[in-house]
């Protein structure tokens, strides 16, 4: 996974509220993570790791976020939120998804708004047959812009295929001769998209939905926005009849996380080719880590029914496995809670590796006023990055003081 170059570079490997599936994210801070993967779910171990992370002096690491995507009929597995929005013929029209599946999809609401109108008149005659019109202004007119084209006596719409300065080349022809003394207008119609939930706003105006417009709907928003994404459905209706009909908070709806009654073949994942991997399968080919963690390991043998001790186990040898075949990779193990000295050691003798330690006992953290105990090798893997970048990497990361802790956890016996 790591070519020379810096080490003490660790993935992270747990479930978030949001967030791409399935593909380590690199992260610099604790910001950045509420970025890209939300607040931290209270239910898990994944951002207490993050955070001693950090708190320890790490530099920089990876996460990557798992959930169920594949299970029966009657289990929850992550889905992405998302609406379709006709046109005013009542065709489908385009599609908006959430970026990420999770139900924080449920929680956007999307206005389609029509754009102010930008008006002009001909400043020549246009002939029946022509495929050209002459205009005072080409302000706010570009290629795949919808005009109407209209007088007393006819209207056409028709959308824009090249403008070059006053002169606007039609994508079909004028049905109808369009006199300048009538006088004939030329209206320039588009539509603005608003997304919203309670903490981000998003507003992409004069919108497009020909994909040769500069303003396409699909690349505009799929370029510029960090909440949704688009796909133009390509209906075939008129002219006239292919603007987005108006809507106002319209919430998407569909999405779901995915993480009741995690397996471990949701951590483990599977290898399937480089367009389909997932969960610890996904790190294949990555390269740039050096250390593998799964503290939310420890909450789905906690939470869910799927989880047993020896699934623990199963899943741990999976990355023991993973770091001895990249050969400069490293497992940070975290010791199934409540365990005393004595079932830590057997815990230790399952694993018989140079590419992996076990970390005992589980410490004590505050989040807010509360007390949580919480598996180590988050904090554990801050102090290798530090060490790493202050001394090097011969140095063992022992004799200093764990960041970010107010008390070891208790021990009871595993269950």
């Amino acid at each position: 996974m790591l070519a020379l170059g810096e080490t003490g570079v660790p993935v992270f490997i747990g479930a978030t509220r949001r967030g791409p599936l399935d593909y380590p994210v690199r992260i610099n801070s604790r910001a950045r993570f509420n970025e890209v993967f939300g607040e931290p779910l209270s239910t898990g171990y994944l951002g207490y790791a993050v955070r001693g992370f950090f708190d320890n002096d790490g530099a920089y690491c990876y996460v990557l976020r798992i959930a169920r995507v594949e299970g029966d009929p009657d289990e929850e597995c992550a889905e992405t939120a998302e609406k379709i929005f006709q046109n005013i013929d009542g065709k489908p029209a385009l599609r908006v998804r959430a970026q990420d599946p999770g139900s924080w999809g449920n929680e956007l609401n999307i206005s389609v708004e029509g754009s102010p109108e930008i008006r002009t008149f001909l400043t020549q005659s246009g002939d029946a047959g022509s495929d050209a019109i002459h205009v005072k202004s080409s302000h706010g007119i570009s290629v795949g812009t919808l005009l109407k084209i209209h007088n007393e006596a006819h209207e056409q719409w028709v959308y824009v295929v090249g403008v070059d300065r006053r002169a606007v080349y039609l994508a079909d022809r004028l049905a109808h001769p369009f006199d300048k003394a009538a006088p004939s207008y030329v209206t320039a119609y588009a539509f603005d998209l608003v997304v919203w939930n309670q903490v981000n706003k998003e507003r992409f105006e004069r919108l497009s939905l020909m994909n040769q417009s500069p303003r396409f709907v699909s690349r505009v928003v799929n370029d510029e926005s960090r909440l949704i994404r688009c796909q133009e459905l390509r209906p075939r209706s008129a002219p006239e009849a292919s603007q987005l009909s108006q809507i106002d908070a319209c919430p998407l709806e569909g999405g779901a996380d995915g993480l009741l009654n995690l397996g471990p073949e949701d951590f483990i994942g599977h290898d399937r080719g480089a367009d389909d991997r997932r969960g610890l399968m996904a790190l294949a080919e990555v390269e740039g880590i050096d250390l593998v963690s799964v503290p939310d390991l420890m909450s789905a043998l906690e939470q869910s029914k799927r989880f047993r001790l020896r699934d623990v186990e199963v899943v741990q040898e999976a990355v023991v496995s993973l770091c001895e075949n990249h050969t400069n990779c490293f497992a940070l193990l975290d010791v199934p809670p409540g365990g005393d000295f004595d079932e830590v050691l057997r815990w230790r003798r399952q694993f018989d590796s140079a590419h992996a330690a076990l970390y005992f006992p589980w410490i004590t953290v505050l989040d807010g006023n509360r007390r949580v105990s919480v598996p180590p090798s988050g904090h554990l893997a801050g102090m290798i990055s530090h060490s790493d970048r202050q001394v090097g990497v011969h140095k063992a990361p022992a004799n200093v003081v764990v960041q970010g802790i107010v008390d070891f956890g208790s021990a009871r016996r595993l269950a």
